[in-house]
């Protein structure tokens, strides 16, 4: 590896420009969610500038590594995932969890009233599962599974961290320094969570783990 960035020649229906989405992997797939849409514009590169917005999008892409083809998915359910935008995204097993986020309904925080949105992606369909004790809505939050449990940390709304056993859809509380906007990601088993922004402006700019 040469430790380099470079833009990468991808085929198929690459997702036009937007900001606040989110993105996971699982296997040689990385699947794109939601996210603030830019109206009329082609899909990002270093030349394309755009100044209107199109609004909250439920669009679902899948890059396919291997291949490097995007595929814009019409993802079935009787529920489907709401639009939204600063949510939080997972890979846990065969799903992906999206926890939260942001939506124009009289400007909502989604905490899925009581439900979170998973995509089988197997059978590239959604379902909300209803959880007990539903933490309250929050957007630019980070999460993490590992060990049949869902990690949600902080949010724009500050309330701590979350843990959501995924195994009996029980929520529990314990609480690191409060933020929001920050990222992290699991490794073997350990959680890391990096910066973020506090209401007492508080430096997060080191690292933290569990």
């Amino acid at each position: 590896s040469s430790n380099s960035w470079s833009f990468l020649a991808t085929q198929g229906e690459a997702p036009p420009a937007r900001y606040n989405h989110a993105m996971t992997a699982i296997d040689q797939f990385i699947y794109l969610f939601g996210g603030y849409t830019y109206a009329g514009s082609p899909p990002l590169s270093v030349s394309v500038e755009v100044t209107s917005h199109a609004g909250y999008s439920s669009e679902l892409f899948v890059l396919n590594t291997s291949s490097m083809r995007w595929v814009l998915v019409a993802a079935l359910g009787a529920e489907t995932a709401m639009p939204r935008y600063q949510l939080a995204m997972t890979p846990a097993l065969d799903l992906v969890v999206l926890c939260g986020g942001y939506i124009n309904t009289g400007y909502t925080y989604i905490a899925e009233i009581p439900m979170y949105s998973l995509l089988n992606t197997s059978a590239m369909t959604w379902k909300q599962d209803k959880v007990k004790h539903t933490p309250p809505g929050r957007k630019y939050a980070a999460s993490f599974a590992h060990g049949g449990s869902l990690y949600v940390h902080g949010g724009q709304t500050l309330a701590g961290r979350t843990r959501c056993k995924t195994g009996s859809m029980t929520w529990t509380s314990w609480t690191p320094r409060r933020r929001c906007a920050a990222a992290g990601d699991r490794v073997d088993v350990v959680l890391y969570l990096h910066g973020g922004s506090t209401d007492e402006g508080t430096d997060l700019s080191l690292p933290c783990a569990r």
